[in-house]
C-alpha cells in the first residue's frame, strides 16, 4: 500500500528536524495549506509540489510517486464549492388540475 502523499512529505521534513511554520515559510505556503497537504485535506499544485521537494533536498520524483489521490469525501470537505453533494433526482411536478368548465368539457367528450 502506497503512502499517502501528505504523510511522507510530512515524514520527510520531521526527518530533517524541521517545524512545520518554518518549513511552510521556506515553501512559500501558509502553515495552514501545508498542515492542510500533509494530512490529506488539500491537494498541492504541483509547481507547490516541485518548491516542497527543493525544500526538502529531495528529488520531486519522491513527491510525486507518493499517493496523492484524495478521496471525493475529502475533495468536497476541503473545497465544497467546487465539489458539491451530488443532487438526488427531483420528482416531477404533479399534473396540472383542470379549472371547472375544461373538466366538465373533458368528461362530456369521454361520454
Amino acid at each position: 500500500m502506497a503512502v499517502p502523499r501528505g504523510k511522507a512529505i510530512e515524514a520527510m521534513r520531521v526527518k530533517r528536524g524541521e517545524k512545520r511554520s518554518d518549513f511552510a515559510k521556506r515553501v512559500g505556503i501558509s502553515y495552514k495549506h501545508l498542515h492542510g497537504i500533509e494530512c490529506g485535506r488539500h491537494g498541492a499544485a504541483r509547481e507547490t509540489l516541485h518548491r516542497i521537494a527543493d525544500a526538502l533536498v529531495v528529488d520531486v520524483s519522491l513527491v510525486m510517486a507518493a499517493d496523492g489521490e484524495m478521496s471525493e469525501k475529502k475533495k468536497r470537505e476541503a473545497n465544497p464549492t467546487t465539489h458539491p453533494e451530488p443532487k438526488r433526482p427531483v420528482p416531477p411536478p404533479p399534473a396540472k388540475r383542470k379549472k371547472g368548465s375544461e373538466a366538465s368539457s373533458d368528461l362530456q367528450q369521454a361520454s
